[in-house]
């Protein structure tokens, strides 16, 4: 079976999120997006320790389509540097992980 991964990004802008996470499963590039939130962030930034309320998008997708999710998120992400994390699911229910791999390109 195919590598299955879960792609994590935030912003402060929930629609940007909703939007990010709808045309993501409409193009079949990841099964599912969990908007979650809002949560504090705190951070260090150009020199400054910030503080924003952010919204997290978690979503599951093959290891094979991580680099046009990344280009998705960064086409329509408002900030400089998005957070983009990339984890590989290395375990899980096995129907599960095989509903990924079928509902993605």
């Amino acid at each position: 079976m195919e590598k299955i991964v879960q792609i994590a990004t935030t912003c402060d802008n929930r629609e940007v999120l909703e939007r990010l996470g709808r045309g993501l499963v409409e193009k079949r590039l990841v099964a599912c997006a969990q908007l979650m939130g809002p949560v504090q962030s705190v951070y260090r930034w150009k020199g400054q320790v910030e503080e924003s309320r952010e919204w997290l998008l978690l979503m599951k997708s093959k290891g094979s389509l991580t680099e046009r999710v990344e280009m998705g998120i960064r086409q329509e992400h408002p900030y400089e540097v998005p957070e983009i994390i990339v984890t590989d699911i290395v375990g899980g229910l096995a129907q599960y992980l095989d509903w990924v791999a079928e509902e993605t390109e």
